[in-house]
């Protein structure tokens, strides 16, 4: 027999990373075109998409406009402060320059890298992660996970993740963030990817809300927490 626990309430922010080049990419040579060659290539014979791509200057300005919208409402009351939100973000360029442009002085505590917040992984060269010490360098004051392998060992060249598996990792990464051991704020922000963030909202039976580069969207989240009788 499983008796109820407890009930526990988090609202998310969940961020889509600005413009990268390979969305730039994706842009200059069409979608039919970028999905069916472009996106298996590196580059081409002006820019460079793959691995890991950095955000464009557009990429960063749109960062920087959530930035200056929390920021306008810190004052108001937004319950940013380090005892109120955690930040997490997955373990790429494009994020982790997302998550330091949209918060800036605002963040309060040091992000925490989570590979289960990647995007689809697999094929398209964006995808393929840079090593843990080029990241550790790029972000210092991240802390990283310590199953965070130095290579990228989930990134395979001939294989693409599934919607299913996505779904997987989510339900694995929201598990953690509501488990005995995991976030006690009640507010989160996790800077992320369209695809991982389209099937995070499949796991909550959200309603579809395909964000743009640089959007953010809050997701109020109520678990229940069970355990059975003895």
């Amino acid at each position: 027999m499983v008796q109820l626990q407890s009930i526990y309430q988090k609202t998310a922010r969940s961020a889509r990373h600005g413009q990268g080049w390979h969305n730039f990419g994706a842009g200059k040579y069409g979608i039919d075109k970028w999905e069916e060659y472009w996106t298996y290539l590196y580059n081409d014979d002006e820019i460079t998409w793959g691995p890991d791509p950095e955000l464009t200057p557009l990429g960063k300005s749109q960062a920087q406009a959530i930035n200056r919208c929390w920021a306008a409402e810190a004052p108001l009351g937004a319950p940013i402060k380090p005892d109120e939100m955690i930040w997490y973000v997955s373990p790429f360029t494009r994020t982790g320059q997302t998550l330091e442009e949209s918060w800036g002085a605002l963040l309060g505590r040091a992000p925490e890298v989570w590979e289960d917040w990647r995007e689809v992984y697999g094929g398209h060269t964006c995808d393929k992660r840079s090593t843990r010490t080029i990241l550790q360098k790029r972000f210092p004051s991240f802390k990283f996970e310590e199953g965070l392998t130095e290579e990228d060992e989930l990134w395979k060249e001939d294989d693409r993740e599934t919607d299913a598996h996505m779904q997987m990792r989510a339900q694995r990464a929201m598990d953690r963030l509501f488990g005995k051991d995991g976030a006690k704020e009640t507010y989160i922000s996790v800077t992320a990817h369209s695809a991982i963030l389209r099937n995070l909202l499949a796991v909550l039976h959200h309603q579809a809300y395909p964000l743009a580069t640089g959007e953010m969207i809050p997701v109020v989240v109520k678990a229940t927490r069970l355990r059975a009788n003895s």
